[in-house]
């Protein structure tokens, strides 16, 4: 089943009886709903429309005063290869415009020293504010991983042995192991897959869902917070781990890094699996995935 939620198409798959599945359906559209307009930056009613609409500090839900808790604790791991303040950046990029051309370079260091992570002030007592004028953020490297992580919650608590959830490439499975699909990045088709245990998410960044071609080259969505522009070296990056919020998260850290800084970061969190798909399109993976993935080409093992 599916509805549209958070941007994209969030779709709950299980193994019930028809009236236990309407049940189910609801309860998670409900909260997948609830969510979106906590965190949401164009609801004007949102905890990140009104704090990123105020000059003053603001008290926001507990919820998503965790989230941008979690946000920051990301950022400082990856070196601020995540960063939820990009925003400002972010509005430069007008993707969705037929007429688009690159930002220039000198409105982009206009803006750049408007992002940075360190600049979110916490208050304690769910209050929120930001260090510099004109900064704001946005969560959607990080909620729809959290949609997901509460929906599968649910699907447990309401007696569902066998699913998954997924939303806009963020997915995690509940019950059964079984076989999932990562996307070609250039073809339409899958170029490996990946066998997934009960219990476990896998969330995908990639440069083909949100871009333009502009002169020969793609602009993609996902922005480097140190340049301000479209983030170089991979194509695609998945991230297997326990818990949906930080994989959603950390698929978009990872990307930004680039192979060399994401093989070190690898490395010191071997509770994170990963598959990276570069220009070339070569994929590497981590070592704990042997077994585990299949592949039509060659697979180099991070070790």
């Amino acid at each position: 089943m599916s509805f549209p939620a958070m941007g994209t198409l969030f779709y709950i798959t299980l193994t019930c009886s028809d009236a236990a599945a309407a049940r189910v359906y609801k309860a998670v559209s409900d909260e997948v709903r609830r969510i979106e307009s906590l965190m949401s930056p164009y609801n004007e009613g949102s905890d990140v429309y009104i704090l990123n609409s105020s000059g003053t500090p603001v008290k926001i839900s507990d919820e998503t005063y965790g989230i941008l808790e979690r946000s920051v604790k990301v950022s400082e791991e990856s070196g601020g290869a995540f960063d939820i303040t990009f925003v400002p950046l972010g509005e430069l990029w007008d993707y969705k415009n037929k007429n688009f051309v690159p930002p220039s370079e000198s409105a982009i260091k206009k803006f750049l020293p408007l992002v940075n992570y360190r600049n979110i002030l916490f208050h304690g007592n769910g209050t929120v504010s930001f260090s510099r004028s004109g900064m704001k953020i946005g969560l959607g490297a990080i909620a729809k991983g959290y949609a997901v992580e509460r929906a599968v919650k649910i699907m447990k608590e309401m007696n569902v042995v066998s699913g998954m959830a997924d939303a806009g490439g963020n997915l995690k499975m509940l019950g059964a192991p079984r076989s999932v699909g990562v996307r070609h990045p250039r073809e339409d088709s899958v170029i490996c897959s990946v066998v997934m245990n009960g219990g476990e998410s896998v969330s995908t960044s990639g440069d083909y869902e949100r871009y333009v071609l502009y002169r020969g080259r793609r602009y993609h969505h996902i922005l480097d917070p140190a340049t301000g522009s479209p983030a170089e070296g991979f194509v695609s990056v998945s991230v297997i781990c326990s818990d949906a919020t930080a994989g959603d998260a950390y698929s978009t850290a990872v990307f930004v890094m680039g192979m060399e800084r994401a093989n070190v970061f690898l490395k010191k969190h071997p509770e994170l699996a990963a598959i990276l798909i570069d220009r070339s399109l070569t994929i590497y993976a981590s070592a704990s995935l042997k077994g585990r993935l299949a592949a039509h080409s060659e697979v180099v093992w991070l070790e």
